[in-house]
């Protein structure tokens, strides 16, 4: 991964995940910026500081297909590495949706382990 340590948004509205998810990154070399709050997402991701984003699907206020779908109509954000975690059975259709979106998809609850493995194939030099 080289010296310099990759930076993450990690957006859930439950502040129990995002403490674990961030435990496990941080503990592995990642730096991670904690977001309850899917309304504050496009904003954040504007600092420029991000190499990946990990996106909850059923949130408050925006869901996480309205995120996606405003971010990547930014040019800025349209290669941005993009893992939903999520804790709903989805639809094909759905499935598709986040797939043409350029997301991965992980199931809750996830392995760390298997959250590494996905984050370091996403996060690549």
């Amino acid at each position: 991964m080289g010296t310099e340590a990759k930076h993450i948004l990690l957006v859930d509205d439950e502040p129990d995940i995002t403490y674990i998810v961030e435990f496990i990154l941080s503990t592995s070399g990642f730096d991670v910026t904690r977001l309850n709050d899917s309304r504050e997402v496009v904003k954040e991701l504007s600092s420029g500081k991000y190499s990946m984003l990990i996106l909850d699907l059923m949130m408050p206020h925006k869901d996480g297909f309205t995120v996606l779908k405003e971010m990547r109509v930014d040019e800025a954000f349209r290669k941005l590495p993009v893992l939903i975690l999520s804790g709903r059975d989805l639809s094909n259709d759905e499935t598709a949706l986040l797939s043409s979106l350029g997301a991965e998809v992980m199931a809750k609850p996830f392995e760390a382990p298997r959250l590494l493995e996905k984050v370091r194939e996403n996060i690549s030099e």
